[in-house]
């Protein structure tokens, strides 16, 4: 009899299949220029599946993504940053949804059997999602510190581009005095 997976309350590089921390997949896509379609390729999936992962509407093998990622310079000592080890509340929901349909759709089709049990535990689940929900908040808030760091830091960048092109300009400015200077002992 298959078993339903059930939503951990915690995720690691350990687990044979993890939600991806998405926010942080769609970043290091985007920054090497790639879609999902390139994505997909090295691991042998459809597009479809990238994004179903990246966008959390289901479990990311850990080999497939090794595949799919190594080409961002992903490796297995840092395949950690990619995965979502405490998923949020809106990841938990669609997660647990994802779950009750492939319940409902083995439970349909079990249907003419009616005296098999599931081997499914909704009490421990239920107690699970419980201990979920608390980790969420603490969750969220470190990934708006992170978002918040790294608007930051590409704030400071800007400056920095800024504050340089000025220097630039000075430093032009005083050769072209100089250059004046020398043409004017010269003439």
């Amino acid at each position: 009899m298959r078993v339903a997976k059930k939503v951990k309350k915690e995720y690691s590089v350990k687990d044979d299949k993890f939600p991806l921390n998405g926010e942080y997949a769609k970043l290091l896509i985007k920054s090497h220029g790639l879609t999902y379609a390139k994505v997909s390729e090295p691991a042998g999936v459809s597009e479809n599946a990238v994004g179903s992962w990246v966008n959390n509407r289901s479990l990311a093998p850990r080999e497939k993504v090794l595949k799919a990622f190594k080409q961002m310079n992903v490796t297995e000592d840092d395949l950690h940053t990619l995965v979502l080890e405490h998923p949020s509340e809106e990841v938990r929901q669609r997660l647990q949804k994802n779950l009750d349909q492939a319940r409902e759709a083995y439970e349909r089709s079990q249907a003419g059997e009616s005296n098999k049990q599931t081997d499914v535990d909704f009490d421990k689940l239920a107690d699970q999602i419980v201990k979920l929900t608390e980790s969420i908040n603490r969750v969220e808030q470190n990934q708006k510190e992170i978002m918040s760091f790294l608007n930051q830091s590409a704030h400071d960048r800007d400056k920095q581009q800024l504050y340089l092109v000025q220097e630039l300009k000075e430093i032009k400015k005083a050769q072209r005095e100089k250059n004046e200077i020398i043409r004017g002992f010269q003439g």
